[in-house]
C-alpha cells in the first residue's frame, strides 16, 4: 500500500507537491476521504494494474469535501481567491484528485494568473480522467496565457478527434486559430462548430464575437453593429484574455454553449 500512496502522489504536481514519477500507477476508484471497494477484477488486495490508456474511476464526491468544494467555487464567484483556497486546502487527500475538486483548483490557479501551476492541474485532470473533455480545454487555455499558442493548437484538435461532438473544442479552435491568422483553419473549424450547435442564438453570439472579427472580415462579411446586438447579448471586455467555452463535465454529455469562461463558470 505505501508503494500505491507514493504513486499517486505523482499524479498530483503543483497539488501535493510531488513531481512525476511512474505513470504506470496502481488503480481503484477513489471516494472521498479513502479508498473504496476494490474493483472486481482486483487482485483482492484494494488495486488493481493501471493499464496504458484507462483512467482512474471515481465515486461520488462526499461530504464533508464536497462542501469544501461547493465553498470554495462560491467564494471564486465572490472573487476572493484566499479564502476559496483556504477551503480547497481542507479537502481530504484522496480527493484531491478528484475531478469537481480538481476542476476548482484549476479554476483558482487561473484566476490568480498562475498559469504554469495551472498547467500542471490541466494535465493532471488529462491524466487522471481523460474520457472528459474540461481538462483538455483548461490546458489549452494556460497554454494560451504562456504564450504557447501553437501548442495550445495541436492541444485542442486532438482533443477535437478524441471527443468530435463537443461543440466547445471546435470554438476555441475556430478562436485560436484566428489569433494565430490561419484564416483557413478558423474558417473550417467554424464550419464544424456550426454542424455542431442547434441553437441560433450561440451563431448569432459568434457573428459578435470580437476575437473572430478578423474571420469575418476574411470571408467578406461585417459584424453587427452595436445597436444591432440583442438586449441579452454581451461583449467582451478583456481583449487579451482568451475566454473559451464552457465544457460538460462528462465527454457524454456532447452539447454546450459557447459563451461561457472556465474561469468564472
Amino acid at each position: 500500500m505505501a508503494d500505491f500512496q507514493r504513486g499517486r502522489r505523482a499524479l498530483i504536481p503543483g497539488i501535493c507537491g510531488e513531481k512525476w514519477t511512474d505513470l504506470s500507477m496502481k488503480r481503484t476508484k477513489i471516494s472521498c476521504r479513502g479508498l473504496s471497494e476494490p474493483n472486481p477484477d482486483g487482485d483482492g488486495k484494494g488495486v488493481t494494474k493501471l493499464e496504458k490508456g484507462k483512467t482512474m474511476e471515481f465515486a461520488a464526491l462526499q461530504a464533508p469535501d464536497k462542501h469544501f468544494v461547493s465553498a470554495a467555487q462560491g467564494w471564486l464567484d465572490l472573487g476572493n481567491t484566499e479564502e476559496a483556497e483556504l477551503e480547497l486546502n481542507n479537502v481530504g487527500y484522496w480527493s484531491r484528485v478528484h475531478p469537481e475538486v480538481l476542476m476548482v483548483r484549476w479554476k483558482l490557479v487561473a484566476r490568480m494568473k498562475k498559469w504554469e501551476r495551472s498547467l500542471d492541474v490541466a494535465r493532471t485532470m488529462i491524466r487522471t480522467s481523460d474520457d472528459r473533455p474540461s481538462g483538455w480545454v483548461c490546458l489549452a487555455y494556460s497554454l494560451c496565457h504562456l504564450d504557447r499558442n501553437e501548442e495550445a493548437h495541436a492541444k485542442l484538435e486532438e482533443a477535437h478527434y478524441r471527443f468530435p461532438k463537443v461543440s466547445a473544442i471546435a470554438y476555441f479552435l475556430t478562436r485560436l486559430s484566428v489569433k494565430l491568422e490561419r484564416m483557413e483553419d478558423a474558417t473550417r473549424w467554424l464550419s464544424v462548430w456550426n454542424e455542431l450547435v442547434e441553437s441560433d442564438d450561440q451563431r448569432k453570439s459568434a457573428r459578435r464575437d470580437p476575437k473572430l472579427k478578423a474571420l469575418w472580415a476574411y470571408l467578406g462579411e461585417d459584424m453587427p453593429k452595436v445597436g444591432e446586438q440583442d438586449e441579452n447579448s454581451t461583449r467582451s471586455t478583456d481583449s487579451e484574455t482568451f475566454k473559451p467555452v464552457a465544457i460538460p463535465a462528462q465527454s457524454t454529455a456532447m452539447e454546450a454553449d459557447n459563451s461561457g469562461d472556465p474561469i468564472r463558470d
